[in-house]
């Protein structure tokens, strides 16, 4: 099921949001407080790509998504990342802007002063290896533009088919469901967008097709009932024939809202999950990613059943993180400015910037690595020549 989002910001208003009065300004540092989040994030199968790789075959597989209205609880520079496959993923923000997580040690980013948040860091999926990459924005919400506590309490939106119901509990304009939170303005009404693609390459032959399209609307009417409407689309068309517009109807089924709203950071105290193996890290092996006359160097570690197949997954791995890297700075120069301008005016998404970083004619060198017997555990330090 599709949950709402809040209507403060649209799909990743970078730069943009000069104009727009709740951006933080000045400091690395943010409030404790509620924060709409809007976010590209790209998910790279690099296990699978390396094992392509060893047999001859190029191969590339990435899920693109792009997601806006997420509210995220902002708390001591931490908060959990919203939409993350179920997962209570954590982001912390340090005092120099750096990027880390207490439940992943891989994460590496930055946020700026402005509230771009851009990082990258190696997870599990399906127990494979993956590189996720993400670029975002982040703006405080205040109180005086949410909803007002007369319109606290449990809602049921019935949705009805695959759908099912759409329950949410809102407390002084910070809506609560089971996929997350979300902001109701102080008009009663929320908005969001997703669109998800997945791109695939083989020996250069690439194609895209998307999952998902989707825009929602919500408005809690003052005598507590909700209209809800959905628009999904085909290849990102919201309009015409090949969009789809569905209206359901909701209300509100209780006032009681006690201890309904959960700090989304309470589990920022989670540990990163750090194998015993480690003790045998090589000194040069670092999670830091460092830069000298322009060319990056990076380290990874990956596991396999043989040292063959886990120095390939390790290289990998390594490579797609100089390619994350480089394509988020690219990203961090570019300004879009509505939901729709990378659409209309040709202003590159950063799936097609991490594409280009890959394929392009990069030289690397592997300056160190070791393999430890006792766990398959291989350790690479790669650089850009």
């Amino acid at each position: 099921m599709f949950r709402p989002c809040s209507t403060t910001a649209g799909i990743l208003l970078i730069l943009a949001f000069t104009a727009c009065q709740s951006a933080k300004i000045g400091k690395t540092e943010f409030d404790d407080g509620i924060y709409s989040y809007s976010f590209e994030r790209v998910t790279e199968a690099v296990q699978t790509e390396s094992l392509y790789l060893g047999s001859g075959m190029q191969y590339s597989y990435r899920v693109a998504k792009t997601s806006s209205g997420n509210a995220i609880i902002m708390e001591e520079n931490r908060f959990s990342l919203p939409e993350f496959y179920g997962k209570g993923e954590i982001l912390e923000i340090g005092k120099d802007g750096k990027i880390s997580s207490p439940t992943n040690e891989t994460v590496r980013g930055n946020a700026t002063t402005d509230g771009r948040i851009s990082w990258t860091g190696t997870f599990t999926e399906h127990g494979q290896a993956v590189q996720i990459t993400e670029y975002g924005l982040l703006l405080e919400e205040f109180r005086n533009r949410l909803s007002p506590s007369s319109m606290n309490g449990k809602y049921s939106v019935k949705l009805g088919g695959m759908y099912g119901d759409f329950d949410f509990t809102l407390v002084d304009g910070v809506a609560t469901g089971e996929n997350g939170i979300f902001c109701v303005n102080s008009d009663g009404e929320w908005r969001s967008r997703m669109s998800m693609k997945v791109i695939q390459s083989i020996s250069g032959v690439s194609g895209a097709n998307t999952m998902a399209d989707v825009t929602t609307y919500g408005k809690i009417e003052p005598d507590g009932s909700v209209s809800y409407q959905m628009i999904s689309g085909v290849n990102g068309v919201l309009s015409g024939a090949d969009s789809r517009t569905t209206s359901f109807s909701g209300a509100r089924i209780s006032t009681s809202v006690e201890n309904a709203q959960k700090n989304s950071a309470e589990d920022g105290t989670l540990v990163p999950e750090r194998l015993e193996s480690d003790r045998n890290a090589p000194k040069w092996f670092s999670r830091d990613v460092s830069e000298k006359n322009g060319k990056i160097a990076v380290c990874a570690r990956q596991s396999a059943n043989d040292r063959s197949t886990a120095r390939k997954i390790a290289i990998s791995t390594a490579l797609a993180e100089i390619s994350s890297v480089r394509a988020l700075r690219v990203k961090s120069e570019i300004s879009i400015d509505s939901e729709d301008s990378a659409a209309k005016d040709g202003r590159t998404a950063l799936h097609e910037l991490i594409e280009t970083e890959s394929l392009s004619d990069v030289q690397f060198s592997v300056e160190n690595e070791f393999f430890d017997e006792k766990t398959g555990n291989f350790y690479v330090r790669v650089s850009e020549k």
